[in-house]
């Protein structure tokens, strides 16, 4: 099949569905015809990543993820995407088992902020422990010239609940716990923040409108994913204010 873009997903399923979902509504067609082409595996089944990122005497996901590339190398994919921030910690042995190229989420989100937000310095991360304590934003950042930011321990079991406790579990979202980390990291003297969980990225679609200046990865993937199969993006990627009036809320 021509341009087919191979999919690594239920990591977990609720975000692979989100995922997907903004691909078709976000690619501009004007028939079937015009989408993009994808080949998905929800391989839900996948051992959990930061578990094994914070010890590693906990299932290893590799030997799983190398599977699926291996599974979607032999479909004659064109590229793959991997719509879950902490399993890009296992990018480098995942791209060496093949030779179709794997799409990079975290250099694409620093590469998206450099590119549209040329003003921002200081950049929060909202992310799971295990994509934390693997340093892979803060690396991508620090290379770019920019200053990572890490939630202190309060906040980050804040984002802790909102992606394990909640999303993952399939229960109601506290919003008002997600404005208020989102907040606490402007506080902190951040002008920009990443959404660097792909659960994140699903309570950020359900939220309302805000001011805080968001960089949702799942989203710069959707983008990078529909341009790389020949597409064209209808653009909604949520800038909010500028960073003047963004510094003049609080």
């Amino acid at each position: 099949m021509e341009d087919l873009v191979g999919i690594i997903g239920g990591l977990g399923s609720k975000a692979a569905a989100t995922f997907v979902s903004s691909l078709v509504e976000r690619t501009e067609a004007k028939n079937d015809q015009e989408h993009v082409n994808f080949l998905m595996l929800n391989h839900a089944a996948v051992p959990d990543r930061s578990a094994y990122i914070l010890d590693h005497t906990k299932p290893n996901p590799l030997p799983a993820l190398l599977e699926d590339v291996r599974l979607l190398t032999k479909a004659n994919v064109s590229f793959i995407v991997i719509p879950c921030n902490t399993a890009h910690y296992f990018y480098d042995s995942l791209q060496s088992a093949t030779p179709v190229p794997i799409i990079h989420m975290i250099r694409e989100t620093v590469a998206f902020i450099q590119e549209h937000f040329p003003d921002a310095r200081k950049i929060g991360i909202l992310a799971t422990k295990g994509t934390i304590a693997g340093n892979m934003y803060q690396e991508e950042l620090e290379r770019a010239g920019l200053v990572p930011a890490v939630p202190p321990e309060d906040i980050q079991m804040a984002v802790h609940r909102l992606i394990f406790e909640q999303v993952k579990q399939g229960k109601a979202v506290d919003y008002h716990l997600y404005y208020s980390v989102l907040e606490n990291m402007y506080k902190m003297g951040c002008d920009t923040i990443i959404l660097g969980c792909t659960e994140l990225s699903v309570i950020e679609k359900g939220a309302a409108e805000h001011v805080y200046r968001i960089v949702d990865a799942q989203e710069v993937l959707v983008e990078r994913t529909i341009c790389l199969a020949g597409k064209k993006v209808i653009q909604t990627q949520k800038s909010s204010k500028n960073l003047n009036e963004w510094r003049n809320i609080v």
